[in-house]
């Protein structure tokens, strides 16, 4: 490879400078309670690369010192006027005389180099360390699975992810008092929030971090109890049961929709049930109405039907008083009555009950003094319904025998009707 091969890669996949320094800030937490110590404190980091923690303890008022073994990416440090060395990290390690140093810190190395090299790493740490010191070590989260399936693999000199169970049992192994895993990185640990399957897939942190601490006297551990007990982020196992829960929440909440349509179709079916009930209830009491002979029902169906014919009656002999006195409307009435067989019945029935009533009162002396002994002319020419029936088209109504046997029937019907 090229020799500024990583410095590219790095500045391309690893973020900015101020993303990685904003990142490294709750590391703070930890390195504050250090400078409670009444003497110079001795921070380095290994694997220092662009030099940002470096940096960002500078801006806190810290010295430290970077060790890395690739001048290209220390060149960044150098540029900044950082305090740093060309050298390999377990070789500057075991040069160092024991309680040395008050903080230790490698920030994404350890995935860099064998299982062995981190063993020793670690056993050097605690003997370079001063009482209370403490070992910062963040390296990428295999239980995030984009992580540990893809973005671990983005790295052509990683060797292996660590599990943060396997970092973290390093140091207590060898004789650290306490120790930390911190979860970095990832989705918000709100418990309440909305977790999807992409969370789960992602969303856990892709960072974590092993803080460990040397042994020391009760009073220097105790002013670390606040930044030991950092809320931590959120894992995979953690993510997939939220999940878990809530996509059984929503399970339930659909169970109880079904349910409550289940009660609500069950009582619509029964609603309609009644419905259908009283309609046969009703259709059978229709039915024995309709079967019924009894006069006193229908006499009054009868003589509703007369007075229908009695008005409509009425309306064309009204209309035809009024069109003689004008000829070509009085042709126009009679060719439209030889158009309909119906209306021309109607107005012969009504003709036949007024000669059928002035009759009948003449006869029971109910008549005016002036029609009394008088022979009057029929109400209405005959000749006009002649011609308006011999007009009339044979499509619109019968042959000749049935158009008079419909007027006559038409006629007796109305003079029954007028004598009711």
């Amino acid at each position: 490879m090229a020799v500024d091969f990583y410095r590219v890669f790095e500045d391309r996949y690893r973020g900015s400078r101020l993303l990685i320094k904003e990142r490294q800030k709750i590391y703070l937490e930890f390195v504050a309670p250090l400078s409670r110590w009444q003497r110079p404190l001795r921070l380095v980091d290994l694997g220092c690369g662009r030099g940002e923690w470096l940096e960002l303890l500078r801006e806190q008022g810290f010295e430290a010192l970077g060790i890395d073994s690739d001048d290209q990416m220390l060149a960044a440090c150098r540029e900044r006027g950082l305090t740093v060395a060309t050298e390999d990290v377990l070789d500057w390690l075991v040069r160092q005389s024991e309680n040395s140093c008050d903080l230790i810190s490698a920030f994404h190395l350890v995935e860099h180099l064998a299982v062995e090299r981190v063993d020793e790493l670690v056993c050097q740490s605690l003997r370079v360390l001063r009482p209370g010191g403490l070992l910062l070590l963040e390296t990428p989260n295999p239980e995030n699975l984009l992580v540990s399936t893809h973005l671990f693999y983005l790295d052509p000199t990683h060797q292996r992810p660590f599990s943060p169970h396997l970092l973290a049992f390093l140091p207590e192994f060898h004789g650290f008092v306490r120790t930390r895993i911190l979860r970095l990185h990832g989705q918000e640990a709100d418990a309440g929030a909305v977790v999807r399957l992409q969370d789960v897939l992602e969303g856990a942190s892709q960072d974590y971090a092993v803080i460990a601490q040397k042994a020391a006297a009760t009073g220097v551990l105790e002013a670390f109890d606040g930044p030991f007990a950092m809320v931590d982020g959120i894992d995979t196992t953690t993510l997939a049961q939220r999940y878990d829960q809530q996509h059984f929440a929503g399970l339930q909440q659909v169970d109880e929709g079904i349910r409550q349509m289940l009660e609500r179709e069950a009582l619509l079916r029964q609603r309609l049930q009644a419905v259908e009930q009283q309609q046969h209830s009703l259709r059978l009491q229709l039915d024995r109405l309709s079967a019924r002979r009894n006069w006193g029902i229908s006499i009054r169906l009868r003589g509703l039907a007369g007075h229908l014919r009695h008005r409509a009656g009425a309306g064309l002999w009204f209309f035809l008083r009024r069109s003689e006195r004008v000829p070509f409307v009085a042709v126009w009435f009679w060719r439209v009555m030889g158009l309909s067989p119906p209306l021309l019945a109607h107005l012969r029935c009504f003709v036949a009950c007024r000669e059928r009533n002035r009759e009948v009162s003449v006869a029971a002396g109910t008549a005016p003094k002036s029609e009394r002994g008088v022979e009057k002319e029929p109400l209405l020419d005959e000749r006009p319904f002649q011609q308006a029936e011999e007009a009339m088209p044979a499509s619109l109504c019968f042959h000749d025998g049935m158009r008079q046997a419909y007027a006559r029937r038409r006629s007796a019907k109305g003079a029954d009707a007028c004598e009711s």
